[in-house]
């Protein structure tokens, strides 16, 4: 009985064997599965940057729109009433005056030999006129300073600290081009009859210069030129802007010298002076000093905001003109 189970079992164990041999042999081979990369995508066109207008600083000016003028004077009328705008020029105004009348009072024969007719001064009145032309000096370089600052901060009211960098770093710029309008202004001016008016040419001419070398960053020949191409693209335009603002600064600094103009007036009458020397002495004389003071420091006031108002109007002129905007 054993026997046969085990030859059973020894028969089914090698059927099963037979199978699986079977199985295998019929069985499809195995393949290995290799990944095939997918196929790249292909990328979109990348269509062609659409063409911009020319940027502001290169635009011509003819493709501005129009400038509105009256927006243009109550942005500066706003801009020149700001303690912050227009005290630095008060500053050094102030300074030098100062400087000036502390000179002055060491010469009390000074002014009076500068009228003779024969003038006989000393070396040390020498010397204090010296003085007197070298804080005028100072105060025309630092006043070169202020402007350029006052012209970044029109543009970009904010950066008022970033402004005072800006201006000394093209302050070379600014320096040659003050230079070198003052002087073809001044050679100009001396042609007989007709001198004042090649003097307001170089004026208009130029009257853009310092926006050039501030906002758009150019050099000093490079600012000229611009400035130079800007009035005969536009003339009319340009002169206007410079109308405009040679108008505007004097009824502004009119206003802050009708109290001084008031006092001068009275002194006339009152002593009958007949000549302008006379009349002022008289007013020194016999005006209280801290009235003297306060009115030169209002004077001192209205020149310091008129500047301000002037070059802001300028500027604001200037951006409308390019088509630029005012940054905030």
């Amino acid at each position: 009985m054993a026997k046969k189970v085990r030859k059973k079992a020894a028969a089914a164990k090698k059927h099963t064997r037979a199978r699986a041999h079977a199985a295998k042999r019929h069985a499809r081979p195995h393949v290995k599965q290799v990944k095939i990369p997918a196929a790249p995508v292909a990328a979109k066109p990348v269509s062609a940057k659409p063409v911009l207008s020319k940027p502001a600083a290169e635009r011509p000016v003819h493709e501005a729109g129009p400038v509105k003028w009256s927006s243009a004077v109550k942005k500066g009328l706003k801009f020149g009433i700001m303690p912050k705008r227009w005290l630095p020029f008060f500053v050094i105004d102030a300074l030098t005056v100062i400087a000036i009348l502390l000179v002055a009072s060491n010469a009390t024969t000074l002014f009076s030999q500068m009228y003779s007719p024969q003038p006989q001064m000393t070396a040390q009145e020498y010397a204090l006129v010296g003085e007197i032309i070298l804080a005028v000096i100072l105060w025309a370089l630092v006043n070169v300073w202020i402007t350029g600052a006052l012209i970044h901060q029109s543009y970009s009211p904010r950066d008022f600290k970033k402004s005072w960098d800006v201006s000394l770093r093209k302050y070379p710029s600014l320096l040659g081009v003050v230079i070198v309008t003052g002087i073809l202004s001044f050679l100009l001016s001396m042609v007989p009859l007709i001198g004042f008016v090649f003097s307001i040419l170089v004026s208009v001419t130029f009257l853009f210069v310092n926006q050039y070398i501030i906002i758009e960053g150019r050099g000093f020949v490079d600012s000229l030129r611009d400035s130079a191409r800007t009035f005969w693209g536009v003339p009319l335009k340009t002169f206007m802007a410079w109308l405009l603002v040679a108008v505007m600064s004097l009824v502004i600094l009119i206003i802050f010298a009708i109290p001084l103009l008031a006092d001068f007036a009275y002194h006339i009458s009152a002593f009958g002076a007949t000549t302008f020397e006379d009349a002022v002495v008289y007013m020194l004389l016999y005006t209280d000093t801290s009235v003297l003071y306060a009115l030169g420091a209002i004077l001192l006031l209205g020149f310091s905001i008129t500047r301000t108002f002037g070059l802001k109007l300028l500027t604001d002129i200037y951006l409308q003109m390019k088509g630029r905007k005012m940054t905030a």
